[in-house]
């Protein structure tokens, strides 16, 4: 059963509502919130990220797999990686 808590009035999961201090509730920092500092996130300075294709605000440094929808984050450039976030309505420093 689906809890309906969290739904928008379209039916769309309101992740914001999953979100404190800029992590999941997981404690996941690689779900991030409010201003995204995408320079902050590469902390190994090879100008790439890892970034989910549906929830654009997780990114890691690392490969892995978003831990909002499960699907495997992809290796983008820092430039790809804010212009999806800009053009998905996020806020970047």
């Amino acid at each position: 059963m689906k809890n309906h808590k969290n739904m928008g009035h379209k039916g769309m999961m309101d992740h914001s509502k999953m979100m404190k201090d800029g992590e999941h509730k997981m404690g996941n920092s690689m779900v991030h919130e409010g201003i995204i500092d995408i320079n902050a996130v590469d902390k190994n300075g090879d100008k790439k990220v890892f970034q989910d294709q549906m929830d654009w605000n997780v990114i890691s440094d690392e490969p892995g797999s978003c831990p909002m929808c499960g699907m495997k984050l992809k290796e983008v450039s820092i430039y790809e990686a804010k212009t999806k976030l800009i053009t998905n309505g996020f806020k970047v420093k």
